[in-house]
């Protein structure tokens, strides 16, 4: 056909040359059009197929689901009409799909890296219950348009290295970054790395042998360890509060009734059936002792406030009906704590000193959080706990329990009297409703002690002093010079600007290194920080700083090149650890009972897939998958026949046409006609008995029973039939 066209086009010109020689050397420069491959259409057809099946893999991946779904996931999309390719929708090729489109992820996290002018590292180690191998999960913190994001670098297994002591864990990290996974040149990973976040394990922030100070070592005198504040925080509590006995009390009181409730399940019974007879909302107790203690104590005194009177009438009706003999003592010791009102006050006061540095901690574990915004939020932590034992100090008794909606009185108004307390309860099926549609039933309970209620003021009063203590030591890292010199990060802190001038500089030259690395130019800072403090002065006067950080990124790149290079310093230093311990989370729903199999390869690649889906736009997924699909199938030769049957009906006239094929057999040659009368299950009980004639008619070889059934099938399935009859 292409001669054809050729010669039809030069037959074209010649005549064109004797009627207008400018026509005619026009017309001879036309290109010949190359005729299309004859396979082209096909190949566009699998290709298409193979990115709908790798969209099927990534959604697999983030959603959590195990590989043995990618079949129903794939037949779902048949049955709604979609083609896919045949063979392409088992567990194993699902594997193979994830692993590319994990080597795009890391890929997309490379140039990441390479484009950022710095980045920082959070990693943590864990040891999985269900396995027993050490695992260290590496995320880094970068800056794109002035805002930081997180991304999942690696799932490291310490196990392939030995011990989990310093030296290994740097060998692993440095094994993530520099050598095979992300392949970052080792001069990148050295000057660019510029702070290094973990958790207060001695194999981490060991002074002489530890984790930070091995990675300093490698030509890395700028590098800044950073403790998690969040870490900080709970241990500060732990040093503090539960050092006081009455918090300490409350604290076991909780953990029994979580043991009492689990341990027991006719209790457990007993009391939401009290609740039901009660027609009140009921919370479970929870589990109150863990790693993120601020939160859990918070929801299981919050849990606890709202069961209180409920609980005190099942474990009455318990101990006075002898139903739990067994643990009758227990309940009598709890019963007797639930009935002293110096003990509510207790826990409400507790509660109230939980809720305040709930709001810190939920401060500093944002992930858009500045380095520069840790000390204010603890301050701001401090004076609020100042304030909450002034208002106690001010409180009668009877008012101390009034932030949670109890209410106390008497008739003969006595230290030794006993007290009614009365508190509304959400009725029973409207929690979900909305506020003002919700109905409350009032309990009442019969109470004693209130003439104890005044010593709780001390109690607070020290503990709150005692905490404050503790957080300014936890914290103290942080008003260091280097610190301190950060604070111009915040505009609302320009009042005396040469001395913010000053510390520019100054952080300027402990990232020296780093900055020249860059591409930085210290003789423009100085002018160009002036010319910035005049800009936001006209243009952006009261902006907040991380807004106004992301809009000059954004439209004033250029205008500041060498300040925004170490303004992306400082807010890629992460002082926080929380995404690490949620991704250990998400690993941990990920191995579940019948995945403890999983390798750690696609364990990893799962991890990554899921942990940096968020930091993706719809254009960058679907990038990362056409680059997952062109390299799956230029690895080698895939298969490309298209499944064109779709629909339920189809497929299931499939499975017919397979089902009658069972039931057909051969029948021998003319050597084995005095077998044709033989029993057919013995033929298929010994198929080797079968002699088959590669040479004889295919009609010969299919049974009279089944031409009809040979009438409808297609010469490509006749075909097919017959070469399984021949091998």
């Amino acid at each position: 056909m292409a001669v054809s066209y050729e010669k039809l086009l030069n037959d074209s010109v010649s005549r064109t040359d004797h009627s207008d020689g400018e026509s005619s050397s026009t017309s001879a420069s036309i290109p010949i059009p190359k005729q299309p491959r004859i396979d082209s259409t096909f190949h566009e057809n699998s290709r298409s197929a193979y990115i709908k099946l790798m969209k099927t893999a990534y959604m697999l991946a983030v959603s959590g689901m195990p590989f043995t779904h990618f079949r129903t996931l794939v037949n779902v999309q048949k049955a709604n009409g979609v083609q896919m390719l045949n063979k392409c929708d088992n567990s194993n090729i699902a594997c193979t799909f994830v692993d590319a489109i994990a080597k795009t992820v890391r890929d997309k996290i490379t140039g990441i890296i390479e484009s950022a002018s710095a980045f920082s590292l959070l990693t943590d180690g864990s040891q999985a219950r269900k396995t027993n191998s050490e695992k260290e999960l590496v995320l880094i913190r970068v800056v794109r348009d002035g805002k930081p994001i997180f991304a999942c670098a690696a799932l490291q297994d310490i196990d392939d290295y030995g011990d989990a002591d310093a030296s290994n864990i740097k060998q692993a990290i440095d094994d993530a970054f520099a050598y095979s996974k992300l392949n970052i040149g080792r001069d990148e990973y050295v000057k660019k790395l510029i702070s290094f976040t973990s958790d207060g394990a001695s194999v981490n922030t060991g002074i002489h042998n530890g984790l930070l100070t091995k990675m300093r070592q490698d030509d890395r005198a700028w590098l800044t360890s950073i403790h998690c504040v969040l870490h900080r925080t709970e241990l500060a509590i732990k040093d503090s509060l539960l050092k006081v006995p009455q918090f300490s009390v409350v604290n076991d009181l909780q953990i029994s009734l979580y043991y009492l409730l689990k341990q027991s399940g006719k209790l457990n019974r007993h009391f939401n059936n009290m609740a039901d007879i009660l027609n009140v909302q009921v919370y479970c107790v929870p589990k109150v002792h863990g790693t993120r203690f601020v939160s859990h104590q918070r929801r299981g005194l919050q849990h606890l406030l709202n069961n209180w009177i409920v609980l005190v009438q099942t474990f009455e009706d318990c101990i006075e009906h002898s139903r739990l003999s067994n643990i009758s003592a227990k309940l009598c010791g709890v019963l007797k704590k639930l009935k002293d009102y110096s003990f509510l006050v207790t826990c409400v006061q507790y509660l109230l000193i939980l809720d305040n540095v709930s709001k810190m901690s939920l401060t500093l574990e944002t992930e858009d959080i500045i380095i520069t915004e840790v000390m204010p939020a603890v301050e701001k932590t401090k004076t609020r706990l100042d304030e909450l034992v002034n208002d106690a100090d001010d409180c009668t008794p009877e008012d101390l329990v009034k932030p949670f909606v109890f209410k106390v009185s008497t008739s003969v108004p006595e230290p030794d009297a006993t007290y009614t307390l009365e508190k509304n309860l959400l009725k029973r099926g409207h929690k979900k409703r909305k506020p003002e549609n919700r109905e409350h039933i009032q309990l009442f309970m019969q109470i004693t002690g209130i003439k104890h209620a005044e010593k709780v003021k001390d109690i607070v009063r020290g503990g709150v002093n005692d905490l404050n203590k503790c957080l300014n030591d936890r914290f103290s890292s942080f008003k260091t010079p280097l610190f301190d010199n950060m604070n111009w990060l915040n505009p609302a802190n320009w009042v005396d600007f040469d001395k913010k001038l000053k510390s520019v500089e100054l952080v300027a030259e402990h990232f020296k290194e780093t900055l020249e690395f860059t591409g930085f130019d210290d003789s423009k800072l100085k002018r160009e920080f002036k010319d910035l403090r005049w800009t936001v002065h006209n243009f952006y006067e009261g902006t907040e700083a991380k807004l106004l950080w992301k809009k000059i990124f954004i439209y004033r790149k250029s205008e500041f090149p060498n300040v925004c290079k170490l303004v992306e310093i400082l807010l890629c230093m992460g002082p926080s650890n929380s995404l690490v311990e949620n991704g250990f989370s998400t690993l941990t729903n990920m191995l579940t009972d019948r995945r403890l199999s999983l390798s750690h390869k696609n364990m990893e690649n799962l991890l990554i897939i899921k942990i940096n889906d968020h930091i993706w736009s719809l254009d960058d997924r679907k990038s990362m998958i056409d680059s997952a699909v062109n390299s799956f199938m230029s690895s080698k030769r895939r298969k490309m026949k298209l499944d064109h049957s779709p629909s339920y009906e189809i497929l299931d006239k499939y499975r017919q046409k397979r089902q009658k094929r069972k039931e057909w057999y051969l029948v021998s040659d003319s050597d084995a006609d005095s077998d044709s009368h033989s029993d057919m299950s013995d033929l298929e009980d010994h198929p080797e008995h079968i002699d088959v004639d590669p040479l004889s008619d295919q009609e010969s070889l299919i049974s009279t029973d089944s031409e009809n059934e040979m009438e409808d099938m297609s010469s490509s399935e006749a075909e097919d039939i017959f070469q399984r009859v021949l091998e």
